[in-house]
C-alpha cells in the first residue's frame, strides 16, 4: 500500500496527494521505493537497494531519463552521474578560493607587477579563520646574477606583504591554504 504525502507535510489518506511513495519492488536481493507525482501519476525519483544481503549497494536515480544520479557501493565508493558535484563553496576565478568539506580553505592568485627592491600587499577572496601557510612563485625567469631575494613580509588571516628583492619587475602566483 502506497504512504500518501500530501503538500502540508501530513500522511493521511487524500483524494489529491502531492506526492506518493510507494514500494514498487519486493524482489529478495533489494526493494525500490519510488516517488510519484499523484497529478500524473508519473515516477519521477527512485531509491534502489540492490546487490545481495551482505554487500548491498543504494542508488537514486531519475525515472523519467533513466539515469543513475548517485550510486553507493558497500565499500562506501560514491559515483556521481555527471562530472559536477558541488560540495563545499567556491569561487573559480584567477584570484579565488575553495572550502572544501572538511574546513579547509585554499586560496590563490596572482599578485600585481611588483618593482625591484619594492613590495605590494595581497588581499585574500575571503579571510581565513586561521591561515596555515602561503607559497608564492615568481612567474618570470630570475635573473641568476641577481642579488635580492623574494620573500613574504608580513602575513594575516585576510592578505599578504610580497617583498622582491630580485632584479626587474616580477608579478607573483601565490597559494594559501587554512581554514
Amino acid at each position: 500500500m502506497p504512504v500518501i504525502i500530501n503538500g502540508s507535510g501530513s500522511i493521511t489518506a487524500h483524494s489529491t496527494p502531492d506526492l506518493i511513495l510507494d514500494r514498487v519492488d519486493t524482489a529478495s536481493e533489494g526493494g525500490q521505493l519510488s516517488f510519484r507525482r499523484s497529478s500524473d501519476n508519473a515516477n519521477v525519483y527512485a531509491i534502489d537497494t540492490f546487490g545481495s544481503t551482505t554487500t548491498p549497494d543504494f542508488r537514486l536515480y531519475n525515472m523519467q531519463t533513466s539515469a543513475v544520479l548517485l550510486n553507493v557501493t558497500s565499500t562506501g565508493v560514491s559515483t556521481f552521474s555527471s562530472n559536477t558535484v558541488n560540495i563545499g563553496t567556491s569561487s573559480i576565478a584567477a584570484n579565488g578560493y575553495s572550502r572544501l568539506p572538511n574546513g579547509l580553505l585554499i586560496q590563490w592568485g596572482t599578485s600585481a607587477s611588483v618593482a625591484q627592491d619594492s613590495s605590494v600587499a595581497v588581499t585574500f577572496p575571503i579571510a581565513f579563520t586561521t591561515l596555515y601557510s602561503i607559497t608564492i612563485t615568481n612567474r618570470q625567469a630570475i635573473n641568476t646574477g641577481s642579488s635580492g631575494i623574494d620573500s613574504i613580509s608580513v602575513s594575516s588571516t585576510t592578505g599578504f606583504t610580497i617583498a622582491h628583492g630580485a632584479d626587474g619587475t616580477s608579478t607573483f602566483y601565490w597559494m594559501a591554504l587554512g581554514v
